[in-house]
């Protein structure tokens, strides 16, 4: 479950004292992770006795962290599977777009999000009733952990994070929106993400439920 939500806040402090405790379970603390943390997690994935479950979570956190030399040691880990791979579902190029980005089989570079994020702003009354679209309006659901009010947000995966390669060009989407289809249609479930190419002008909706 993903708790931490923030904007614009260096966690270089917040990502060393998780490190040091060992916690690797909540990528998002990761994305302002210092060089010696970093080095330390890609040293960890170049052992091929590392532990399958562990190597997941820090192939995720490094997502979160991305740079260069992420990058690059991704693009090695893709090239050259260790042995904790075998156990994984997915590699690290998948990893990858949990941070925004991604790489294609030539090893090059691609985002698979925007860039440029746009601002909420309150609407009207009026607009809010004929709006399908809710973002950060709270639900009937707590958190099991800290007993607190659970807000409807983007994006949350419902299972696994899905970027779709374009049918056009072959190269992969880029994540848009998220709408819950209940806010749509009566007694539905699950969430419809969006994503679009740009380039080749097409669009996909993909679903996910519990």
């Amino acid at each position: 479950m993903e708790l931490i939500r923030y904007r614009d806040i260096d966690t270089r402090q917040i990502a060393e004292a998780a490190w040091k405790e060992g916690i690797i379970q909540c990528r998002e603390i990761y994305k302002d992770a210092p060089d010696w943390v970093v080095d330390e997690m890609i040293k960890m994935l170049g052992d091929d006795a590392a532990d399958s479950r562990t190597a997941g979570y820090l192939l995720l956190c490094l997502a979160q962290a991305g740079g260069g030399k992420v990058f690059r040691a991704f693009l090695d880990l893709e090239r050259h599977p260790r042995k904790w791979r075998e156990k994984l579902y997915v590699g690290p190029a998948v990893y990858a777009a949990y941070g925004g980005w991604s790489f294609d089989s030539d090893g090059k570079f691609l985002e698979t999000n925007f860039g440029k994020c746009y601002p909420m702003v309150k609407g009207t009354e009026e607009e809010k009733r004929k709006s399908p679209v809710k973002i950060g309006v709270g639900t009937a659901e707590k958190c099991p952990h800290c007993g607190g009010r659970i807000m409807n947000r983007f994006a949350f995966w419902i299972q696994d994070c899905e970027i779709r390669s374009c049918p056009g060009c072959g190269k992969p989407m880029k994540y848009l929106a998220q709408i819950q289809w209940d806010t749509v249609m009566d007694a539905m479930e699950g969430n419809a993400y969006i994503e679009i190419c740009r380039e080749c002008k097409i669009m996909a909706v993909l679903h996910q439920q519990t």
